[in-house]
């Protein structure tokens, strides 16, 4: 039968900051293998997983820099506060790729009032104001009227025809776009919607709310 220790104290405080010592590695290490997966971490851009600041910017240089080397673009569990669109749109085959942490959930919430997301302010008592369907002419590559609504993620593959126009998404020819285990919240804003994705084959939306 083992003797207690001598002093239980001190024995409880080196296994206390043993402990401490050790979720400091582990974390350090969780974060070296992201990248070492072959992942662009958002938390590497600045990006904010408490939902306090708005990571807009920081998250669009993530998703630029992972998309550049052919990587997915990974976010830690936490809540990503954004006040604008992230877009991705591509010219070729190849698409983006957003995945959240299956360890602890991920959401990306839109501002409460954010500019530009308020277009269905009368819904549900009218959808007057509540445009979902553009006008457009593929002849001249022009539109009359573009929805009102505004996704605040937004996958798309210019168009041979009309390149760099976005309600001439070429939605046949789109691939390999990828949400998985991220939920969107909308906030306060009567004129967003989650998603907007123009998808064949590959586009794959897996764990999302």
């Amino acid at each position: 039968m083992s003797k207690p220790p001598r002093n239980p104290i001190r024995f409880y405080l080196f296994t206390l900051i043993a402990l401490l010592a050790g979720t400091f590695l582990v974390t350090a290490a969780s974060a070296a293998d992201v990248r070492a997966l072959g992942f662009v971490n958002v938390l590497d851009y600045g990006a904010d997983p408490t939902g306090t600041n708005d990571s807009t910017l920081q998250i669009r240089r993530a998703i630029k820099a992972a998309f550049a080397a052919n990587k997915p673009t990974f976010f830690p569990g936490g809540t990503y506060l954004v006040s604008d669109t992230l877009e991705m749109s591509t010219t070729g085959d190849r698409g983006y790729e957003l995945v959240g942490s299956a360890h602890g959930r991920v959401t990306i919430r839109l501002q409460d009032g954010a500019p530009g997301f308020q277009a269905c302010a009368d819904y549900p008592s009218s959808l007057a104001d509540c445009v979902l369907t553009a006008t457009v002419d593929e002849s001249t590559c022009s539109v009359a009227a573009r929805p009102s609504v505004k996704p605040v993620i937004d996958f798309w593959r210019a168009s041979a025809v009309c390149p760099g126009e976005r309600e001439f998404a070429d939605g046949a020819n789109t691939y390999s776009h990828v949400l998985k285990h991220i939920d969107i919240e909308l906030g306060n804003n009567p004129g967003a919607v989650g998603l907007r994705e123009n998808g064949a084959e590959m586009v794959l939306v897996e764990d999302v709310a």
